[in-house]
């Protein structure tokens, strides 16, 4: 019984953090080349496992790493927001999964738990494909007035 759990959490985690990468890809649209999905994709993919399974504390070092990534990069103010929308939203996945576990009473149902938690998962990305557009733009808004020497925000 704890492989099937063991083989459900991995497949998971492997869902969760391709999900993460291309709500991050999709929002912030920054490009995604082999580098950025190797380095990033590794990190999303490793932080579970080195947390001991604590998702909060994945999620949170999974923002650290990628402002730090990005903090040289010209486009850090988007990645940093479209990382927390990202962190965001893994949030709000699991706060949603363990509401309809405990409501629906499947904690121990492995299947029927994955099935609960990818349905979630899934419905997540589609509501990012809706908005996907509207929030890029969101974080592309600058609300700066410059005076000379000083920046107001």
């Amino acid at each position: 019984m704890e492989i099937k759990m063991l083989l459900v959490y991995s497949f998971l985690m492997f869902i969760s953090g391709i999900t993460d990468l291309w709500i991050f890809f999709r929002v912030s649209q920054i490009a995604a080349s082999k580098k950025n999905i190797l380095i990033l994709g590794g990190v999303l993919l490793l932080l579970p496992i080195l947390c001991g399974g604590v998702v909060e504390l994945a999620t949170f070092l999974e923002i650290l790493f990628f402002i730090f990534y990005f903090r040289k990069s010209k486009e850090k103010n988007l990645a940093t927001g479209a990382i927390l929308i990202v962190g965001v939203v893994d949030s709000i996945i699991d706060i949603l999964s363990s509401i309809l576990m405990e409501l629906l009473h499947i904690e121990d149902i492995i299947y029927l738990n994955l099935l609960v938690q990818i349905s979630i998962i899934l419905f997540a990305v589609f509501i990012i494909e809706i908005f996907y557009k509207y929030l890029h733009s969101y974080l592309m808004n600058e609300n700066v007035v410059t005076h000379k020497n000083w920046t107001l925000y």
